[in-house]
């Protein structure tokens, strides 16, 4: 088995609305869409490079956090597409931000916004091509995150390691539920 590398916590695109996204990754950044279903990365390998301590800190974080609201936006890029090419993602009721706040240690937050990948310059040259046809592109996809997941690189492709359920506020019951062929833990 291959090392794992680079562990996230990832927040994965409800599979019920995210076929619209998933065109756009498999169109532009087919080997990335290959390797993990469309997502918003919450927690970075930089802000916690420990994978002992991110999984620590992302569960404490889940044990009291109520499920939070997302809307995948307009496509952006920072500096140049080839760098990247993203959809902008509104955290609408703060618990994304929330969320990371209970993470992530003070001084150690990487300042990227919250978006979906649709190019990354690691697994496609065709940001360029992607943006000139992008750039008016406007979904408007809501989801709900109700639990996370502890992602690492494998040498092909990012499984989820582990799923931590959020916990569920009054009145909201949510089932987590991560799609393709990902054999987890839930907490």
């Amino acid at each position: 088995m291959s090392t794992l590398t680079r562990h996230h916590v990832t927040a994965f695109v409800d599979p019920a609305v995210s076929e619209p996204v998933e065109q756009l990754r498999r169109r532009w950044d087919p080997q990335m869409a290959r390797q993990i279903a469309a997502h918003v990365t919450v927690v970075y390998p930089g802000e916690i490079p420990d994978p002992a301590s991110l999984a620590e800190r992302a569960a404490a974080a889940a044990a009291t956090a109520a499920p939070f609201d997302l809307e995948a936006g307009p496509a952006f890029y920072d500096g140049s597409p080839s760098g990247g090419v993203f959809l902008q993602v509104r955290d609408l009721d703060g618990g994304l931000r929330a969320f990371r706040a209970a993470v992530v240690p003070p001084g150690s937050t990487i300042s990227f916004p919250p978006h979906i990948t649709i190019v990354h310059p690691r697994t496609s040259r065709l940001g360029e091509q992607a943006w000139a046809e992008l750039a008016a592109c406007r979904l408007g996809i809501r989801f709900t995150v109700t639990c996370v997941a502890i992602t690492a690189f494998d040498g092909d492709r990012w499984p989820a390691l582990r799923v931590l359920r959020l916990a569920a506020a009054p009145g909201r019951h949510h089932s987590p539920r991560i799609d393709g062929d990902v054999t987890v833990t839930e907490d």
